[in-house]
C-alpha cells in the first residue's frame, strides 16, 4: 500500500514573510545604487512617492517585529533557546546593541499590555487574567 505524504503546511505568517522577501529583494535588485539600479528613471514625484511607500513598509515590519518579541518574550522561546534573556537573545541573533535589545522588549512587552486592555471581550481568554499571559523574563 502507498502512502500519500502531504505537504508541510506553512505557517501563514511564514508564507507572508516569505512574500515579503521576494518583493523587497525585487525591489533592492532595482533600487540599490549600481549598474543594474533603475532609480534614475523615476521622477521626482515617484521617488517621494516610493521613499514614503519604503518607510510606510518598514514601520509595517517594525510592528511585527515587536509582536514577535512580544510572543518570544511570552513564550520563554529565547530562554529555551539558551539565552539569558529574551534581550540577550536579540542582541546575540539580531546584533542589535544591548540598549536598543532593552529598548525592543520593554516597547514589546508595554504594547502587549496596550492591546490586551483594548481587547475585545471575544478574542479575550475567560480563564487567564492579562497579567497571568505575559512573562516577565
Amino acid at each position: 500500500m502507498t502512502e500519500v505524504l502531504e505537504p508541510p503546511v506553512t505557517h501563514p505568517v511564514t508564507a507572508a514573510l516569505d512574500d515579503l522577501h521576494t518583493a523587497l529583494d525585487a525591489a533592492v535588485a532595482r533600487a540599490v545604487p549600481g549598474a543594474d539600479s533603475e532609480l534614475w528613471t523615476m521622477s521626482g514625484p515617484e521617488l517621494l512617492e516610493a521613499a514614503e511607500s519604503v518607510h510606510r513598509v518598514t514601520r509595517q515590519a517594525d510592528a511585527v517585529l515587536h509582536g514577535l518579541v512580544r510572543e518570544i518574550d511570552a513564550r520563554g522561546a529565547a530562554t529555551d533557546a539558551g539565552a539569558h534573556s529574551t534581550a540577550g537573545w536579540l542582541r546575540s541573533r539580531l546584533h542589535l546593541h544591548p540598549g536598543a535589545a532593552r529598548r525592543m522588549v520593554t516597547a514589546a512587552r508595554a504594547l502587549s499590555r496596550s492591546w490586551t486592555s483594548r481587547r475585545p471581550w471575544w478574542r479575550s481568554s475567560p480563564t487567564a487574567a492579562p497579567s497571568e499571559s505575559r512573562s516577565t523574563r
